[in-house]
């Protein structure tokens, strides 16, 4: 289509009737309205048009697209913003039931404009796998702690659309919370040490109800109805209100909270915290990775937020380090974590896996297959101990190949909660009028076969939050990993 990837801008006139009297003036003709913007309707046909042409199934999975487009053609007919065109396309991709399908604004903005349905989520996947040799040593950090390493050059060169933060003019600012639905309650789960919130004393375990001056309650707003049976509601809400708590670097964001001792307000400025990176279309992203040793050295933990080309190099540095140490049991954090390069998952599962060959997923698009193959390092260099993953209901896309392939292969054991169940690979494509589209491109499934889209990734050890042990200073979920391994590295060995 000629007019894809160009930005457009519609004005339209709006008038006012004025009526003097009770009808004694002369009538006098209505100002012609101006003429819709043609791109709006060519970027609902386009997207349409699309996802028929890629869809994984060519049946639609059952669903009569034709349908679908008659059902929703006229209100992008009747579209005269960009907004109005978003949402007749977002009623489209709505019927999908699935995720990865969305349409936003490329403009950054507070109020997500990606469409609130089952399509709505955090980064999409792409099969590229990127890895580069570790950065500098550098020590052990404990949970929580923020890397503020940049991108080793080697990794911005690999990938022309990948950026480090110096060369990021918009970097997105962070306050340094994370939260987590906990009932109807939006809890704070994590600080993170070193940011604005713990500058300002905010606890783990405080109830999150105010952001800007608007309600978390009706931040988090309705599920749609695609996502109500599954964790991906979680997913979605709880983004709609880390939204809300991001913003431009610099920006000062008004909070409320509940807590054991009253109600604390405060306003906290937000800041870049982590390795800024840009990734196609993608906004701004920020990276980072923990580790640290526990249980007395016995056990090594390495948590990120995203999978990212920055995390390769980091991962690697710190699992070197954690053996160097003498770590007997490892557990890897995917909490929180949204996905990103799902073809990192090849190179990261080598460094805990020697199968060459061993399969962690099988991609399927209409005419091909890709399989997620292990690609195992050297054996000095590769763990091989008790492993655990850690999952909640955030943990989507990617960290789902990666748990998944790992459980179902009996290589980790699973705790938490269940995951997102959103695991589509999708590529992101510049409508005619400017708006982003994403849409899927193929199906995944687990080395076994089993679907994870919708269904998510159920841990072995379900443990889930609560305010009181949280507001204790208990990670339960971490706990529980570390008594797991505990258990086997203290049983009697079999031989």
């Amino acid at each position: 289509m000629e007019n894809q990837g160009r930005v457009r801008w519609s004005l339209v006139a709006a008038c006012a009737l004025l009526v003097v009297g009770l009808g004694g003036c002369p009538k006098k003709p209505a100002p012609s309205a101006a003429p819709p913007d043609p791109t709006l309707l060519e970027s609902f046909d386009y997207a349409w048009a699309r996802i028929a042409e890629v869809h994984p199934y060519e049946d639609m999975r059952g669903l009569d697209w034709d349908a679908v487009r008659d059902r929703h053609r006229p209100a992008a007919e009747r579209a005269r913003t960009r907004a109005e065109a978003r949402l007749a396309i977002a009623a489209m991709l709505a019927e999908l039931g699935e995720s990865h399908y969305a349409v936003f604004s490329p403009e950054p903005v507070r109020e997500s404009t990606v469409a609130d349905a089952p399509s709505s989520t955090p980064p999409a996947d792409h099969g590229a796998s990127l890895d580069a040799e570790p950065p500098p040593e550098r020590e052990l950090r404990p949970p929580g702690e923020v890397v503020e390493d940049p991108v080793p050059s080697s990794l911005a060169e690999s990938e022309s659309d990948s950026e480090s933060a110096k060369d990021v003019p918009d970097a997105q600012g962070e306050v340094g919370l994370e939260v987590r639905l906990v009932g109807e309650a939006v809890l704070v789960s994590r600080v993170l040490p070193g940011s604005p919130a713990a500058r300002s004393g905010v606890g783990v375990g405080w109830e999150v109800t105010r952001i800007g001056g608007r309600e978390t309650e009706s931040i988090l707003g309705k599920v749609p109805a695609g996502l109500r049976e599954g964790s991906g509601g979680v997913l979605l809400q709880t983004h709609r209100v880390a939204n809300r708590l991001a913003g431009r670097v610099g920006s000062e964001v008004d909070t409320v909270f509940h807590t054991p001792d009253g109600v604390q307000e405060l306003g906290l400025v937000r800041e870049q915290i982590g390795t800024t990176a840009r990734f196609g279309h993608f906004p701004p992203i920020s990276v980072r990775l923990e580790d640290a040793l526990l249980a007395d050295g016995r056990i090594g933990y390495i948590g990120f937020n995203v999978f990212m080309p920055a995390v390769s190099a980091q991962f690697a540095q710190s699992l070197k380090a954690h053996r160097e140490a003498g770590i007997e049991g490892l557990i890897v954090d995917l909490r929180g974590n949204p996905g990103g390069l799902a073809g990192m998952v090849m190179g990261l599962s080598g460094w805990l896996l020697g199968d060459r060959g061993v399969s962690l997923g099988v991609m399927k698009t209409r005419d091909t297959e890709l399989n997620f193959n292990v690609n195992p390092r050297a054996r000095k260099d590769r763990f091989e101990g008790p492993l655990v993953v850690l999952l909640d209901g955030l943990s989507a896309s990617t960290s789902e190949i990666f748990a998944a392939g790992l459980q179902e292969l009996g290589r980790a054991v699973v705790v938490g909660e269940q995951s997102a169940g959103m695991s589509l690979p999708s590529l992101i494509e510049v409508l005619p009028d400017g708006d982003l589209l994403q849409f899927v491109t193929a199906d995944l499934h687990t080395p076994g076969g089993l679907r994870v889209e919708g269904a998510g990734v159920r841990p072995d050890l379900v443990v889930p939050l609560d305010r009181d042990s949280l507001q204790a200073g208990i990670d339960p979920q971490l706990e529980a990993a570390v008594s797991h391994l505990s258990t086997l590295l203290d049983a009697p060995s079999s031989d």
